[in-house]
């Protein structure tokens, strides 16, 4: 049988006039077979979105004879009329069944639109390309940390990690300076300490400057107790006065040691340790402290060539430096009262440098200050005293600092001028601002002189 080609233009002049019609398509007419040239074309060419071609009739093809059409897309014979096996050749179903992602067959739209799948990314396209391909927003590089953030947080971190070193030595009380128990009053208010300072004159062989430091760092308290100089105490010595004990026993530890007994009996127990400085150490102290900024109560101007001594300040806010400092606190001759109104400016001074040096930006000099504590200071104290007394003066601060001098008035003696105190009136103030002790100090055990 001879091989008759389909007409195509036929077939498009029926589907033009079909589209008129808009007839039903019968189930077994819904899809149209193409022959092998158009199946490769529609292979080679991206699938596109067209519309569905109109309902064929029934009997479009029913007169025509394909069955030995090897092409026509029927179902053919298990043979070939030559012979050879069907299986040879690839039909023309076969090659349509291939390329059915591009020539799909013709169905009835469906009201939902299925998504197209993804493009999957290749493995040398880059990183920012695959996001724009997979349709989503491209990387961004993280802004770089500014370096004034980092400073503000090293320094955050420094001052944090010094607050947790500070309590958590304050919490050892291995490090608080204590006396012996015997030279007490029995048991002792927590956290609570009492420390004799002391500053000898241009001579270092009295001691014109003393002082009870007072510190709780569980109530807060830091108190300043000012013991007069010329205080009358029970001596055998000449002068019986208080500043004259550390010299008259020889000075150093021994003179200290003895000035402690003097101290224990006026006020009723025995402090916790002490701190003498010299006039030389004074000095380099303020200096590497960077100085005190001082309010001077009024002119002060003196000279005393004998001891090396030239004192020339203005009243005013100001900052003084070492030597300036040491003329401060060594003037007296111009006061009405004298040397008690120069303990009461050297309070006052003693309050500023606390105020002033304990601070965040003073702690690197905190090392230096310790070992020049340590090296030109006569102490009983460690080094984990002086670090528990640092802290505490930290923790107490100066803002609630009461500042006093022990009760008393001046009385001339043997021809001297001496300071009296008041035992009952000395009770109430030790009581009052400088009892390391839950025991109240009675008046009647101190051992006071009064003529």
């Amino acid at each position: 049988m001879e091989y008759e080609p389909f007409d195509f233009d036929k077939l498009d002049a029926l589907l033009s006039d079909l589209e008129h019609d808009k007839k039903p398509e019968p189930e077994e007419m819904r899809t149209i077979r193409f022959d092998s040239s158009a199946a490769v074309h529609a292979a080679q060419t991206p699938a596109q979105s067209v519309p569905a071609p109109a309902p064929q009739p029934a009997d479009l093809f029913q007169h025509a004879d394909y069955s030995d059409d090897p092409y026509s897309g029927w179902p053919q014979p298990e043979t070939a009329p030559h012979g050879h096996a069907r299986a040879d050749r690839p039909s023309h179903s076969s090659a349509l069944r291939t390329s059915s992602r591009t020539a799909r067959p013709v169905q009835e739209e469906s009201p939902v639109k299925k998504a197209k799948p993804r493009r999957a990314p290749d493995a040398d396209v880059p990183r920012k390309r695959v996001a724009v391909l997979e349709d989503e927003p491209p990387e961004q590089d993280a802004p770089a940390p500014r370096k004034k953030h980092r400073v503000l947080k090293t320094l955050l971190f420094l001052m944090v990690l010094c607050g947790a070193l500070l309590v958590a030595i304050l919490k050892f009380n291995f490090l608080q300076p204590l006396a012996d128990s015997s030279a007490g009053l029995g048991a002792r208010k927590t956290g609570a300490s009492v420390i004799l300072l002391a500053g000898t004159d241009k001579g270092g062989s009295r001691t014109d400057t003393m002082m009870l430091a007072y510190l709780n760092v569980v109530s807060g308290e830091c108190n300043l107790l000012s013991i007069p100089r010329d205080t009358l105490v029970n001596a055998g010595y000449n002068v019986p006065k208080l500043n004259a004990c550390y010299g008259v026993n020889g000075g150093g530890k021994e003179g200290m040691e003895a000035l402690m007994d003097k101290v224990q009996a006026i006020i009723g127990y025995r402090p916790d340790g002490y701190l003498l400085t010299d006039l030389d150490s004074f000095v380099s102290l303020v200096d590497l402290m960077g100085g005190v900024e001082f309010d001077v109560p009024q002119d002060m101007y003196y000279q005393d060539p004998t001891q090396n001594l030239s004192i020339n300040l203005t009243a005013g806010e100001q900052k003084l430096d070492g030597e300036q400092a040491m003329g401060l606190v060594r003037y007296r001759y111009g006061y009405a009262t004298a040397d008690i109104q120069r303990t009461s400016v050297q309070r006052d001074f003693i309050s500023a440098c606390m105020a002033q040096w304990l601070t965040v930006k003073n702690v690197v000099k905190f090392p230096a200050a310790l070992a020049l504590v340590q090296t030109s200071l006569e102490t009983d104290l460690n080094a984990g005293n002086l670090i528990w007394l640092a802290g505490a003066l930290k923790r107490c601060g100066t803002g609630n600092m009461e500042t006093m001098i022990l009760p008393g008035g001046g009385q001339a003696i043997s021809g001297g001028s001496y300071y009296v105190l008041s035992a009952p009136a000395v009770a109430d103030a030790i009581n009052a601002s400088c009892n390391p002790y839950q025991a109240d100090v009675r008046a009647d055990r101190l051992g006071i002189r009064t003529y």
